[in-house]
């Protein structure tokens, strides 16, 4: 009889643990959201200042000597390849921090806007060949988006 009840008892243990929630979840869910918007806007920042540098440096680099002499158009310089690469780079770089900043905001707007609340919310049942409502307290979790 000791084992039959030992074994109930131990599986309402398991039961118990395996379908409850923390209740700290909200507050993870915020943190998880403020650290992964200021992980996305420390990536933003430095796409934009390595994307500004890279284009600085392909316009201070000098153009070098000239390789040939066009009549209508641009002399080609020894440079020039070099430095329309970095101005590219740093212009897709630069470009590429924006959706890092946008992905950031809406994270940082979803932690803000992620709120506990306790309210009474109803229940229909059916007893005694009627029904009947019954109000119980509940715990609500709401996401602005």
């Amino acid at each position: 009889m000791s084992k039959m009840l030992f074994a109930i008892v131990l599986l309402l243990i398991f039961s118990i643990s395996s379908f409850s929630q923390p209740t700290n979840s909200v507050q993870q869910f915020k943190t998880d959201y403020l650290k992964k918007s200021k992980a996305q806007k420390t990536a933003a920042w430095i796409l934009l200042g390595g994307g500004s540098a890279l284009m600085l440096a392909g316009f201070i680099i000098p153009q070098g000597e000239v390789t040939q002499e066009n009549l209508f158009w641009f002399d080609e310089h020894k440079n020039d390849n070099v430095k329309t690469t970095f101005v590219l780079s740093g212009t897709l770089a630069m470009l590429g921090s924006i959706p890092f900043f946008i992905a950031s905001s809406k994270n940082k707007r979803k932690a803000e806007g992620m709120k506990v609340l306790l309210k009474a919310e109803k229940l229909t049942s059916f007893q005694n060949l009627s029904f009947k409502q019954i109000s119980y307290p509940a715990l609500s979790v709401r996401i602005t988006l």
